[in-house]
């Protein structure tokens, strides 16, 4: 579909054409003896400030123009890998959750025991084995869905690919703990402190990220509902 010029535009290329016209004109008569050589030059003269100053103008409208169309190009894709994205968050969020719960319980087990060496050797491996395999299943972001949501406010995508590094050491160190080993209780409360705090930072993220998500799926929303209601009223 060819792309319609804005009234700038048209307004530019008839100032160019008059310019054009303006010197041809005034060469011809400055050539031909018809008038003052100094008057014709004085015209010329503001002729071309005039339309420099337009074509400064013009110049300066379209390259804001230009990176408003860009910026709105950028929103829209935003928008858009958001609603596809937002579920996937919200099914993260859970995930972590989920595997925050567990490590409150297996806090607690630990403390409780009579003799947590014995306990944190029994259930250390099948433990970290089961938090391993849940957040192997939780959703990720490809680099391209990161970029794309980079123009949501919150630094949504930083806290996103942050949380992925987050969730990547506690699974990373979750598969190489292993029972039989000594002082394996200090060495499981350890691990369960450390990952409580990341997966706290985690939840946070990823409620910081679904809203901005939602907040731009509902902005997209109202856009549209607008849209619709001055139709409406033009017909």
């Amino acid at each position: 579909m060819d792309k319609k010029l804005t009234w700038v535009e048209v307004v530019l290329l008839i100032a160019c054409f008059a310019a054009t016209f303006a010197v041809i004109g005034m060469a011809f008569a400055h050539f031909t003896h018809e008038v003052d050589k100094d008057k014709v030059g004085d015209a010329a003269t503001w002729v071309g400030a005039i339309f420099a100053a337009a074509a400064f103008c013009g110049t300066i409208y379209l390259a804001t123009k230009e990176s408003r169309d860009s910026l709105k190009e950028k929103s829209d894709t935003a928008i858009v890998l958001a609603a596809g994205m937002i579920e996937r968050i919200g099914a993260a969020k859970r995930a972590v959750k989920a595997v925050d719960s567990w490590i409150v319980d297996a806090i607690l087990d630990i403390e409780e025991h009579p003799d947590p060496d014995q306990f944190a050797q029994a259930n250390l491996r099948p433990f970290a084995e089961k938090v391993h395999y849940a957040l192997l299943q939780c959703p990720e972001f490809t680099v391209d869905e990161l970029k794309g949501i980079i123009i949501l406010p919150n630094h949504c995508a930083a806290h996103l690919a942050a949380t992925a590094q987050r969730i990547r050491v506690i699974r990373d160190d979750a598969k190489r703990l292993s029972d039989g080993m000594a002082d394996a209780s200090l060495k499981a409360m350890a691990y369960l402190s450390a990952s409580r705090g990341n997966l706290a930072t985690c939840i946070i993220s990823f409620g910081v990220a679904e809203r901005e998500c939602r907040i731009a799926i509902a902005d997209l929303n109202a856009d549209l509902l607008s849209r619709d209601a001055k139709k409406a009223d033009v017909g």
